[in-house]
């Protein structure tokens, strides 16, 4: 008997014609497994957000940019774009559409047509608005629902519908109606009368109020951290209150993550408890940085943090700076006071050679200060003595001046880095009296501001003015850090760093009682990162009363770069014989 693998079979295909067989069906199969065509979508009839909206919604547009797609692939997707059509109307009112859809194959570049005549939007018939419960006569609450974004008569946008119901909703919250919920919320679609009913029904529950704050962490003493806390348990519960902390303590140098919880499902007799968690920063932070700047040349810092000294939050910082015109070294003591958010007391002192292309001196400056933050104003109250050693121009000597002053500053921007609308504004006032360790008695004051708006979407319009003022009969006592100059970067482009102010007999710039510069820039951007500007600068330091201003205009380029803002700028100085050129490079953020 023979076995089964010794056993022939009854047919063999012969070898050659395997081969074949096989070939002619990889052939046939090639094309259908390999075809792809390019899709173009065209969609007319409707504009702006709507057409984005119905763009948005087709499955074949977000196919289509992954790159070529099989023809069977694009004959479904297409099929499904009726109804997404339809769908993205509907955000909009538009409810009885009509449209025609039409797929054009030519070659491996196909295109789908959407033509859509929207119709009529459907209107709002009735608007049913109602608060129910504890909160049904809170103020606040009831002026929520009175500026609901929709109103019979008004075309039914869902996203209104959307953003109106989350603003009640977040009131309600903030207010301190943590268990409040939409017990009905409906739109009833007629198609027969063409309107819609809107039915919103919020039961508010009751009102939460704060109960303890447990500050879970264990590197500060907790009364450093209950002067952030600005509610007293027993007060109404509120969650832009505690956003606000949340703020406040990420804010802090002490900790790099700060989590805010309501803790609902404790609550006791309606006092809700609020647990913060933190995640402390690394006690120690070095800097180091370089940068260039036409008034200082190379430059380069380095900064020392010491951010937890003990567990009552005193902090320190050492600050070093290397330029061609200034060295110096300076230290801080910072003691957080009862509310060290908005207070803090400072001791510092520091040693400056400061040497721009007008002066010359050696300062030494110890002193302390106050700084408050009550509002949107930053209020400082100082008090230094600073002993100088200077020359500028023919004056030669040294000064002993304790000088006490306040600054008052406030800023806002919608971007730190580059602002398209946003302002900063500085008013100082500092003296001293030579009945009080000085030796001069003089009083200046000076206010500096800028601000930045948009026009459209590429243009900026910047706008600076810096006003001061010197009263005194030892003006020559004064050191060159106290005097005013005009000239530089951040004064009047086109004139060297502290170049431009009163002459002495022999012509040399020593600065002036009075201040008065300005500028006007109109920036243009050409790409998302790259801009162009138009500036007109003029300004000068003076004796007594304004007389001639120094001018200057020209043209600069603006670079978005991953380090921060940097601008380059041509300025010709046009009130000079000749009008100078002198070109300013600047690095860092507007405001």
């Amino acid at each position: 008997m023979r076995s089964l693998a010794s056993q022939r079979p009854w047919y063999r295909v012969p070898a050659d014609t395997a081969l074949i067989v096989h070939a002619l069906l990889l052939v046939a199969a090639l094309p259908c497994a390999a075809q792809t065509v390019g899709v173009r979508l065209e969609v007319e009839g409707v504009n702006g957000a709507v057409r984005e909206n119905v763009l948005s919604g087709l499955s074949l547009r977000s196919a289509a940019r992954e790159g070529r797609l099989a023809p069977e692939r694009v004959r479904r997707l297409h099929a499904r774009a009726p109804e997404e059509i339809r769908l993205a109307l509907q955000a909009f009112g538009f409810y009885q559409p009509h449209m025609e859809s039409q797929l054009i194959t030519e070659g491996d570049r196909w295109t789908a047509r959407y033509r859509i005549a929207p119709g009529a939007p459907l209107k709002v018939r009735n608007l049913d608005l109602q608060v129910r419960g504890p909160g049904s006569e809170d103020p606040q609450l009831r002026e929520a629902v009175s500026r609901f974004p929709l109103a019979p008569g008004n075309t039914l946008h869902h996203s209104l519908y959307e953003s109106g119901k989350q603003t009640i909703r977040e009131r309600a919250a903030d207010r301190g109606y943590l268990d409040a919920v939409f017990a009905q919320h409906e739109i009833r679609i007629d198609l027969a009368d063409y309107r819609a009913d809107i039915i919103l029904y919020l039961e508010t529950g009751p009102r939460f109020r704060f109960g303890p704050v447990r500050m879970n962490q264990d590197v500060l003493d907790p009364a450093v951290l209950e002067g952030y806390v600005t509610f007293r348990r027993g007060d109404f519960l509120s969650e832009s209150q505690l956003l606000e902390l949340q703020r406040a303590l990420s804010g802090s140098p002490y900790f790099s993550r700060v989590e805010v919880q309501p803790r609902r499902d404790q609550a006791k007799e309606l006092e809700v408890p609020i647990d913060v968690d933190f995640v402390p920063r690394r006690p120690q932070r070095y800097e180091v940085g370089v940068g260039y700047g036409t008034d200082t040349g190379p430059r380069g810092t380095f900064e020392f943090q010491q951010r937890r000294l003990n567990r009552r939050g005193h902090r320190a910082e050492g600050e070093a700076k290397v330029s061609l015109i200034e060295q110096s070294v300076a230290a801080r003591y910072i003691i957080p006071s009862r509310f060290p958010r908005t207070e803090v007391l400072t001791f510092y002192a520091g040693y400056a050679h400061l040497d721009p292309t007008t002066s010359q001196s050696d300062k030494i400056v110890v002193g302390t200060s106050v700084g408050r933050a009550p509002g949107p104003w930053r209020q400082t109250y100082s008090l230094a003595f600073n002993r100088e050693w200077f020359e500028v121009g023919a004056d030669t000597g040294t000064s002993a001046l304790l000088i006490a002053g306040t600054a008052w500053s406030t800023s806002r921007a919608d971007d730190r880095i580059f602002s398209r609308r946003g302002y900063r504004l500085r008013l100082e006032l500092q003296g001293s009296h030579d009945a009080a360790l000085s030796d001069a008695t003089f009083l200046q004051g000076r206010a500096h501001g800028k601000l930045i708006s948009a026009l459209g979407g590429r243009v900026r319009v910047i706008g600076r003015l810096d006003l001061g003022r010197i009263i005194t009969s030892h003006f020559r006592d004064l050191p060159p850090t106290v005097r005013f100059f005009a000239g530089g970067d951040q004064s009047v482009r086109g004139f060297a760093y502290n170049s431009v102010g009163p002459l002495d007999e022999t012509g040399n710039v020593v600065g002036g009682k009075s201040l008065l510069t300005g500028s006007a820039e109109l920036e243009y951007r050409v790409l998302r990162s790259w801009g162009l500007a138009l500036f007109y600068d003029a300004g000068n330091a003076f004796d007594g009363k304004p007389h001639k201003l120094e001018q200057a205009t020209g043209m600069g380029v603006r670079w978005l770069s991953p380090i921060g803002l940097i601008r380059l700028d041509g300025a010709f100085a046009v009130s000079r014989s000749g009008a100078p050129f002198r070109l300013h490079i600047i690095i860092g953020p507007d405001l």
